[in-house]
């Protein structure tokens, strides 16, 4: 979720060229601007995940992502629809995850009223799952 409204604002025009480039039928160019520009991975490991089996899977999906960026960037309008939430609830960000998503975290879990954030050293937005269940039991065990 995007919480920043001027990273949301720009979030438009990137999904715009997502959904140019998919379809196009430049599927491999759309699943690689998300990931340099969404999700802030390096351009060298995004090249190394182009000879990987999983890049096929990616570009099938590829059609997508402006959809994953359209609806991540409406955190600013929603946030209030956050105070409903009843139940307590777990943020978790990894400390090695761009700026803009940890602080997504972090005003997600104070925006729900048993909100609590927990940030993983290390770890980026693809959380290793043995951090996250170590997390978990930390959290459910409070």
């Amino acid at each position: 979720m995007i919480t920043d409204p001027a990273h949301a604002e720009a979030s438009g025009n990137l999904a715009r060229e997502l959904d140019a480039a998919a379809a196009s039928d430049r599927r491999s160019e759309a699943v690689e601007l998300f990931l340099t520009r969404v999700v802030q991975m390096p351009p060298p490991v995004v090249a190394q995940m182009k000879s990987q089996a999983m890049w096929k899977g990616l570009e099938r999906i590829a059609h997508t992502l402006a959809y994953d960026v359209r609806i991540t960037a409406r955190g600013p309008a929603r946030s209030e629809q956050l105070r409903a939430i009843a139940v307590p609830t777990l943020v978790i960000a990894g400390a090695a995850s761009p700026a803009w998503m940890r602080d997504a975290a972090q005003s997600l879990a104070r925006a729900i009223p048993n909100g609590k954030h927990r940030t993983l050293e290390g770890q980026t937005h693809n959380v290793d799952p043995k951090a996250l269940a170590q997390a978990m039991d930390v959290y459910l065990r409070e």
